[in-house]
């Protein structure tokens, strides 16, 4: 039915019992079809981090309604100008 309102599950709300990655398995497994993944590391901003999360939900049939990101690791939209740049340079 489209417009239809959905529950999720946020990988967050896993955290810290579960790795990020792991708490799609707990979403698929509770039936959940849509989650927000939350962005725990630096580590899982890299391209083969998120490669291997798609491989994952795609598997697991689950689709990503939201990203959301830790800002205490890339925090674009800091006022302290030095923090914001240093953060694009890692990406």
């Amino acid at each position: 039915m489209s417009g239809a309102s959905r529950i999720g599950l946020s990988t967050g709300a896993l955290y810290p019992d579960y790795t990020t990655e792991d708490a799609l398995n707990v979403a698929a497994k509770y039936g959940y079809a849509v989650v927000e993944v939350y962005i725990q590391t630096r580590g899982e901003y890299v391209p083969s981090f998120v490669s291997d999360v798609k491989l994952r939900l795609d598997a697991l049939g689950l689709r990503i309604h939201s990203l959301h990101n830790d800002t205490r690791h890339f925090d674009l939209w800091s006022p302290y100008k030095r923090r914001a740049a240093e953060k694009l340079c890692f990406v």
